[in-house]
């Protein structure tokens, strides 16, 4: 309770004591006010008989009574006053004034009227500034409030948004990872397929290469037992010693020197157009010539490459391409007419290196 409040019911307080005051004042002042009764009126008529019966002219009758008032005159020492019983009828007494009810004094109830009707007014004020006051908190505290509720639902969409934008961002990130290792694992399954596919490939190549071989090895061992009978009945050098008893030079023996004399002369040109690069040197061409008894070249064919893999599989065709040139170029051939029988149709192999 502040200063204008006890101030206020303080003069509360006095303005209804003082009001009490003033009413039970006006109360005691209303009240009717018994008049008493006059007292006897003592008139003496000794003298007054004597002056009757004398007549006496110069008996004037008194001033009071020419006005109607009666004069007492009271009764000398030695006079025995009487009271009069048979007394004349009185003069009629005015009737009393009215008895006049006196106003009660108001002035201290109006002024604590007065004092009540201010102090009321000033609480009025006070209450009205106070409402005022309290509406003008509550509203400056409404509108907080509502900032601050403002600013919460503000914050928590912004965390709900960052939330949900973590929540997608994995999302994505995991989707992205699966898909990586979906690629991947197909990636690697492609590659252990195509390696597979590669890898019996090559066995089929190298079965069915070595299935050539095979074919080639017996096909040569049955021209080199032909020629070897053949041989049996040649001799390409003549008979030793000038006789005719010198021993046949066998077949292989002049394949062999065929094949080495081939070999060098192509060695030039081969090195000169052969390719370059990682794995070349494994290859081996396989080359089959066919040729004049004076050693020209009538036609060369690559028939077999060997030594193929993943990093030299691109040099290939350079290389058999060089082989054919380098023949070619090398032709003819400085080879013993005598043997031609055995070298007229020659295999050789030829190596980059």
């Amino acid at each position: 309770m502040d200063s204008f409040e006890r101030q206020g019911i303080w003069l509360a307080v006095g303005a209804h004591i003082a009001l009490a005051v003033g009413m039970g004042a006006a109360f005691l002042f209303s009240l009717p006010v018994e008049a008493e009764p006059p007292p006897p009126v003592q008139v003496s008529i000794a003298g007054l008989g004597d002056a009757m019966e004398a007549g006496a002219p110069d008996a004037a009758p008194d001033e009071g009574a020419m006005r109607g008032e009666e004069t007492v005159t009271p009764p000398p020492e030695d006079e025995v006053v009487e009271e009069v019983v048979a007394a004349p009828e009185p003069a009629a007494e005015p009737e009393p004034a009215p008895i006049v009810k006196p106003k009660p004094d108001t002035s201290a109830a109006d002024k604590a009227k007065a004092d009540q009707a201010k102090a009321e007014k000033r609480r009025a004020k006070e209450a009205e500034r106070k409402r005022k006051a309290d509406a003008d908190t509550k509203r400056k505290s409404d509108a907080e409030l509502k900032r601050q509720t403002e600013a919460e639902r503000k914050k928590q969409t912004e965390a709900e948004k960052r939330q949900a934008a973590e929540t997608e961002r994995k999302r994505k990130a995991h989707a992205a990872e699966a898909e990586r290792k979906r690629k991947a694992t197909e990636a690697e399954q492609k590659r252990k397929s195509e390696a597979e596919r590669k890898r019996k490939a090559e066995e089929e190549r190298k079965r069915k290469a070595a299935e050539a071989e095979r074919k080639r090895k017996a096909e040569e061992a049955r021209k080199r037992k032909e020629q070897d009978d053949r041989g049996k009945k040649f001799n390409p050098l003549g008979p030793k010693g000038g006789g005719d008893g010198g021993t046949v030079k066998p077949a292989a023996e002049v394949r062999q020197a065929a094949s080495a004399s081939i070999g060098n002369e192509v060695k030039p040109f081969l090195r000169a157009c052969a390719p370059s690069g990682i794995g070349v040197s494994d290859l081996r061409v396989f080359v089959s010539l066919s040729l004049s008894k004076d050693g020209s070249l009538l036609s060369a064919n690559v028939y077999d490459v060997k030594g193929i893999n993943a990093s030299n599989q691109s040099q290939v065709e350079p290389m058999k391409r060089c082989a054919l040139q380098a023949v070619r170029k090398a032709a003819p051939f400085k080879l013993d007419p005598d043997g031609y029988d055995v070298w007229k149709t020659h295999k050789i192999q030829l190596k980059p290196n």
